[in-house]
């Protein structure tokens, strides 16, 4: 099993040489742009940082960095083009730091590029020849929250429904007086008379024919 340095030293070396060793022919490759931003060469210039990953062919998976020289003119006006291609106005940046801003927004937007690589006087240059989206990487793709799953048929629970007690309506009170015409209930009968006499000891009152009805049975005024 690789050891913990050996495979340490093996990213620095990859890295100094811009990821995969593996040297880009000229030729178009397809692309995807994984890191970008602003620093110092070794000799001092301020230069753009463009880290492309290629994602189709027989070198797939291989890096290569591209530099821009903001202290060239024309190292500028293809930064600024390269941006323009992937959606973003360079021109707007005050400072380097704005610019530096801007690269890296544009890294983590990851978009996909057909770039074509050519040497030209000694010199390998690549230019971005056509914009071909944003991708999610699979690192994203990994990361991306899993929606909860829905429950089973035996998870699901039924809504519950309450029942609630009906409130019976308060009776009105009725004044009971002697010539009041009303309903009252007897041995389960709903009946109709007018009260007689009232007998107050006993809380009762006497209609023509029946005697002795509690006042309590007593359910309402007949109109």
């Amino acid at each position: 099993m690789t050891d913990f340095k050996s495979m340490m030293a093996k990213a620095k070396e990859d890295a100094s040489k811009g990821g995969n060793s593996k040297e880009l022919e000229p030729g178009s490759y397809t692309c995807i742009l994984k890191q970008a931003f602003v620093n110092k060469s070794k000799s001092g210039k301020l230069q753009g940082n463009f880290d492309y990953e290629v994602v189709e062919g027989d070198y797939k998976g291989t890096s290569h960095r591209v530099f821009r020289n903001l202290e060239h003119e024309v190292g500028r006006s293809i930064l600024v083009s390269d941006l323009e291609k992937f959606g973003y106005d360079a021109g707007v940046c005050e400072s380097e730091h704005d610019l530096d801003d801007m690269l890296k927004s544009c890294a983590l937007s990851h978009p996909a590029a057909v770039l074509t690589i050519y040497t030209k006087n000694g010199y390998t240059n690549t230019k971005v020849v056509e914009f071909l989206g944003y991708v999610k990487t699979d690192e994203e793709t990994e990361a991306e929250p899993v929606p909860a799953p829905a429950p089973t048929k035996a998870e699901k629970t039924k809504p519950i429904k309450q029942e609630i007690p009906e409130v019976p309506e308060e009776e009105e009170a009725v004044d009971i007086v002697v010539g009041l015409t009303v309903f009252y209930e007897k041995d389960g009968k709903t009946l109709k008379g007018t009260i007689k006499a009232i007998n107050v000891e006993n809380e009762t009152v006497d209609f023509p024919l029946v005697k002795g009805v509690p006042v309590n049975a007593i359910k309402g005024v007949a109109n």
